[in-house]
């Protein structure tokens, strides 16, 4: 038995594009196409407004107290002079609190000694029990939590 076969016409496209062009990868939504320059100077501003800020509180760390409550952090540029001011003292003090019914009298005399030995600033704080549980307890738990 010889039967016919009918076999359906092949469509050319109208326009033919070659793979891997521009034109067909912007009509696929590929990710890879490169961005405009519109997105690129959107990215560029989103990053210097973040860390522009980030800088200046990692220069304000190295001033000390006064050139900080005085003057602005990128005087550190403007003023060569100011670069000589930056210190690490900031890093170097201890700070102490202690919770319990401690006469401060005591815990300076204490941390007198231990300031003495270790060649740097203790700053300590006494609180009461309750006063610790008021103002600090839930703050340090939910630091903690995060």
């Amino acid at each position: 038995m010889t039967g016919s076969q009918t076999v359906a016409p092949v469509q050319v496209p109208q326009e033919t594009t070659a793979v891997g062009s521009k034109t067909s990868r912007v009509r696929q939504h590929d990710p890879t196409v490169r961005a405009s320059i519109w997105v690129k100077i959107a990215v560029a501003v989103i990053c210097l407004l973040w860390v522009v800020p980030t800088i200046g509180l990692i220069i304000t760390s190295f001033r000390n107290a006064d050139d900080a409550r005085t003057s602005g952090w990128w005087t550190v540029f403007t003023a060569p002079a100011n670069l000589t001011r930056l210190t690490l003292q900031n890093y170097s003090d201890v700070d102490l609190c202690v919770v319990g019914r401690v006469p401060f009298g005591d815990v300076v005399d204490v941390v007198g000694d231990a300031e003495r030995k270790l060649g740097r600033d203790i700053n300590p704080v006494v609180y009461t029990v309750n006063e610790y549980q008021r103002a600090w307890r839930p703050a340090v738990i939910s630091l903690l939590r995060s």
